[in-house]
């Protein structure tokens, strides 16, 4: 049997629809494989690290308002570091349904995900963004550094050397920024 002109044109037009077809088919199947890889696995544990760090640095700047005037004592008492526990005991539910969503493991006491800040020595400034320059106010500049932490494992360390099973997942981020506290007024006085 002999094909005409026509018919072979038609024939091509119905495979590059199906290889048409074939290739979306392809697309949806990989867009579902890296969703599911986005929620599991290493990648939901860099992600969830992240939210704790920005977690743990916006809690940190609340309580540098909330205390205001107390804040530089604050700091200094605490060794220039503050941890989870010291913003707010517990601030994450680590049950295996809490925060985190369904976890096979239970995140324990809390050992296993954490926030510290760590601030520099605050340096008097009266230059701060959105403010007029005075003379007769200062700001205390920080320099703030979060690290966050979530894990399944705690990281140990034996004989100066990092042992971590890895077959757990373990995640740290860090964000780092400035805040200004203040004003304080030059000469006595406070906020």
């Amino acid at each position: 049997m002999r094909l005409q002109q026509n018919d072979r044109g038609t024939l091509l037009i119905v495979a590059m629809l199906i290889i048409l077809v074939l290739a979306g088919l392809a697309l949806i199947a990989v867009r579902n494989v890296i969703l599911e890889s986005r929620q599991v696995g290493n990648f939901r544990a860099s992600e969830q690290s992240l939210h704790i760090t920005e977690s743990g640095q916006s809690s940190v700047i609340a309580v540098a308002v909330e205390k205001g005037d107390s804040f530089p004592v604050f700091v200094q008492a605490n060794n220039f570091k503050l941890s989870m526990t010291d913003i707010a005991d517990p601030f994450f539910d680590t049950n295996p349904k809490g925060s985190f969503g369904m976890e096979y493991v239970n995140l324990g006491d809390g050992t296993n995900v954490n926030f510290v800040t760590e601030f520099t020595q605050p340096v008097d400034t009266n230059r701060v963004p959105g403010y007029p320059v005075s003379e007769q106010f200062v700001w205390k500049k920080y320099r703030i550094s979060t690290s966050g932490y979530f894990g399944d494992q705690q990281i140990s360390m034996q004989g100066g050397k990092q042992a971590v099973d890895d077959t757990l997942r373990n995640s740290n981020r860090q964000y780092v920024s400035y805040t200004f506290v203040g004003p304080y007024i030059i000469g006595g006085g406070g906020q």
